[in-house]
């Protein structure tokens, strides 16, 4: 997720020279990545199977900050639930209260 996220957002936000091909091909490949665990995540409760792990860690520090690359949850349903049940963890929302008070 991160390289196609990095990368859409990079182009749609941050690059000096606006490059209609760079953008068109990081928010496809995004919008694959995510249609890809999207379809994962329809077979399984968390990104590596029945337990909540890193690979879940990893992804949502991503699709938390999906606006950069945006991408939107609305088509994406699986990943939609997967999301609101990770955030609504105690330790992730600990952890997203701290982030904020450091970009605040």
């Amino acid at each position: 997720m991160g390289p196609a996220f990095g990368q859409a957002g990079y182009f749609q936000k941050q690059s000096p020279e606006r490059i209609p091909h760079a953008i068109d091909r990081f928010s496809a490949e995004a919008a694959r990545v995510m249609g890809v665990f999207d379809s994962l995540l329809s077979r399984t409760e968390f990104a590596a199977g029945s337990e909540f792990t890193i690979a879940d860690i990893a992804h949502f520090g991503w699709i938390w900050r999906r606006e950069f690359a945006g991408v939107n949850l609305t088509d994406y349903p699986n990943v939609g639930r997967w999301y609101k049940a990770i955030e609504a963890r105690d330790g992730v929302r600990r952890a997203i209260e701290r982030v904020n008070k450091l970009i605040s």
